[in-house]
């Protein structure tokens, strides 16, 4: 058995406090906000559900989103299984300008990158600077390494069958990153998560619309399939693994 997981991230931060990008310095993050505080918690409680739920199809990579709240979301699980976070440009956010910025997407280097993980872990893990890190796969090649911005919902969804079909070829049919028996994570945004959701059931452009499923923060959806060359089938829609109460 082979399966699929898309998992969207966790409460974003300007959704909560809008103005956060204002205040202690975090100007630079106004249009890649992190977590919140209990987006971290959705994200860790999703990570333990799906190591115990996958355990007779282990985790064999997690490709994620470069903005900070998805990989944020994807640091747990890769601390949970020990993988490397693979990060894919197919999977970013979908390219309103109005949601990623005028100036198109905008992602943090790798020392910024590093300086804003440890900045909200470290005090988490008594000093322990290595659980403050990120760890990363640097010889993953993208499958789609240049997205355009300014992306009407078709277009988005043609970007989401483009890096689908690219996918399949490189990871599944050559690298055989799935080979036997295991799962791989994609961790995305709501419009991209929807877009690859829609195309992984077949579903034709002209029938989807932005908004036609509910995903809530850190929901996933599951597909899987018998073994190779077979057709891959949706198990489950978007739904939360996670409980705050």
């Amino acid at each position: 058995m082979q399966k699929i997981v898309l998992v969207r991230h966790g409460e974003r931060l300007d959704n909560v406090d809008p103005m956060f990008y204002k205040k202690n310095n975090q100007k630079h993050l106004k249009w890649n906000p992190p977590l919140t505080e209990d987006g971290i918690l959705m994200a860790e409680q999703t990570a333990e559900s799906l190591v115990e739920q996958l355990k007779e199809t282990p985790i064999k990579a997690i490709y994620c989103s470069p903005y900070l709240r998805c990989l944020q979301t994807a640091k747990p699980l890769s601390e949970l299984t020990g993988l490397p976070i693979k990060i894919e440009y197919g999977l970013i956010e979908w390219g309103l300008d109005s949601w990623i910025g005028p100036n198109g997407f905008q992602f943090l280097s790798g020392g910024e990158l590093e300086t804003e993980i440890e900045r909200r872990y470290e005090s988490k893990t008594n000093n322990n600077s290595e659980k403050a890190k990120l760890l990363f796969d640097g010889d993953y090649e993208m499958c789609l390494k240049k997205v355009e911005h300014n992306e009407d919902y078709p277009k988005c969804y043609r970007r989401m069958r483009k890096f689908w079909d690219a996918f399949q070829e490189k990871e599944i049919n050559k690298r055989q990153v799935l080979q036997g028996k295991g799962a791989i994570v994609f961790v995305s945004h709501y419009g991209t998560a929807e877009c690859l959701y829609e195309n992984m059931k077949g579903k034709p452009e002209e029938s989807v619309y932005s908004g036609i499923l509910d995903i809530p923060y850190c929901g996933t959806a599951m597909f899987q399939r018998e073994s190779d060359n077979t057709k891959w089938k949706k198990v489950h829609k978007f739904k939360k693994l996670w409980n705050l109460d």
